[in-house]
């Protein structure tokens, strides 16, 4: 089940802190090798809010593509660096995995608009 670590408004971390380098470096680079999976620390800073991605992946899986959708949106952060928290890299993704990224897009923009909207 997917979830946000780091759900709006908390602050999301950028990758040239120091703690992110460190955890990487000692944990995450040897799990991924161990597991013979190829991840590199996103570039992205800070890194994005997935709120998005998820409404994205709902989408995906009403379509029958949510296995498809959520391999390269974690491929395009993880491998490509590309952020994911933007609606446009998240449509080139949806077409990508052969979904129609106007209706992809159309979707995020009804449903991102209101689920962004925070209390005062």
């Amino acid at each position: 089940m997917p979830f946000e670590l780091h759900p709006a408004p908390t602050p999301t971390r950028k990758p040239e802190d120091n703690y992110l380098q460190t955890a990487w470096k000692e944990r995450i680079y040897p799990m991924a090798e161990k597991l013979g999976v190829y991840m590199k620390l996103p570039t992205v800073s800070p890194y994005p809010y997935t709120n998005l991605a998820f409404q994205g992946l709902e989408f995906a899986k009403d379509h029958r593509k949510g296995n498809e959708y959520n391999d390269a949106v974690f491929r395009a952060f993880f491998q490509q660096s590309r952020d994911i928290g933007r609606i446009d890299v998240l449509a080139d993704i949806a077409k990508e995995v052969g979904l129609d990224s106007e209706q992809f897009r159309a979707a995020l923009d009804t449903n991102g608009s209101a689920s962004l909207q925070f209390p005062p």
